[in-house]
């Protein structure tokens, strides 16, 4: 693993002497920075400058090289405006000899670098639609990273969805996981794509973690995946109720019950298991609970004296819409 101390040594000597910096090939740039990552030391004075450096020559980089800068500068979390803007230029400029095979790869660093040319996206994603994915990675970056900056609309989602059919089977769970909740943000329709997914996470309940069964439960329900996944999340969020937070126990017994056909055979051991930490709970908790109550029409009566004693300790705090519920 690449010395911390030695990274630190030579960018210290790269800030002394700017000159010989900017006449530092791009090559040895890109490296210093990757091998920067690798060891987990980031030097912010030295990765701004960096960025100065970079943004006077992205538009004469090859695509692979402006693919690289991306997820390289994603990865640092250096968001410069001035880079962030520059390489998108660069980029545009480069759309059609852009390699398909690099575009996931530039898609998830632009997200990570939070670009806001929501056009420049769906371009090199529509060109990547052509071909599909060469791994099923592709797929996660792809959908995952065009959610995380709000430019995963429906009709893109389904694009994206008819090339990727045949990637679901070799993702890993919480792969399934993420672009589940995306496609459920997006408001996809490709309903295959969205059964294969759903088969594709019952048969992975033991790899989920509790976060995973926040997003999977929400965009089951959300997506209509009940029919596939109604009993075995359910199941499986039951088995597994002493790993989730009091918060996530107020999610899951909201998504249970519009998950389940039979919800009160799940929500009393959910209930069980928050009734110990009422106290922690937020308004939003609070909301999430009783409107799993309302839709299963059923609840417990501890429980529901808790709460109704904890809610007026953040009475001040409640908005209507969870007064009302």
């Amino acid at each position: 693993k690449p010395d911390k101390q030695l990274l630190k040594a030579a960018a210290d000597a790269m800030v002394k002497d700017l000159d010989a910096l900017k006449k530092t090939k791009t090559f040895y740039i890109m490296g210093f920075v990757d091998v920067s990552l690798k060891a987990g030391f980031f030097h912010q004075g030295i990765l701004s400058l960096l960025s100065e450096v970079m943004v006077d020559r992205l538009e004469s980089l090859r695509p692979h090289d402006l693919s690289k800068i991306a997820l390289t500068w994603g990865q640092t979390s250096c968001k410069d405006d001035a880079l962030v803007k520059s390489l998108c230029t660069a980029i545009r400029s480069n759309l059609p000899s852009f390699p398909k095979n690099r575009i996931s790869y530039t898609v998830h660093g632009l997200s990570m670098l939070d670009c806001t040319d929501k056009s420049l996206l769906v371009d090199l994603v529509s060109a990547w639609a052509t071909t599909g994915p060469e791994e099923s990675i592709d797929v996660v970056h792809i959908i995952c990273g065009l959610a995380r900056l709000g430019a995963l609309d429906a009709s893109l989602c389904d694009q994206i969805a008819a090339c990727s059919l045949q990637s679901v089977p070799h993702l890993n769970a919480r792969s399934i996981a993420r672009i589940l909740w995306a496609c459920s943000q997006s408001g996809c329709t490709h309903v295959e794509f969205l059964e294969s997914l759903g088969r594709a996470a019952s048969q992975k309940t033991a790899e989920f973690s509790a976060m995973d069964f926040c997003d999977i439960s929400y965009a089951g329900a959300k997506l209509s995946l009940a029919p596939i996944l109604g009993s075995c999340i359910p199941e499986a969020i039951v088995e597994r109720v002493s790993d989730f937070t009091s918060t996530q126990l107020a999610c899951m017994m909201y998504t249970v019950s519009r998950l389940s056909d039979n919800p009160g055979k799940y929500l009393a051991v959910l209930e069980r298991a928050i009734l110990p930490h009422v106290s922690t709970l937020t308004p939003l908790d609070l909301r999430m609970i009783c409107l799993a109550w309302a839709k299963a029409r059923t609840s417990d009566r501890n429980l529901m004296d808790a709460l109704a004693s904890q809610a007026t300790e953040v009475i001040d705090s409640l908005d209507p819409s969870t007064i009302n519920s």
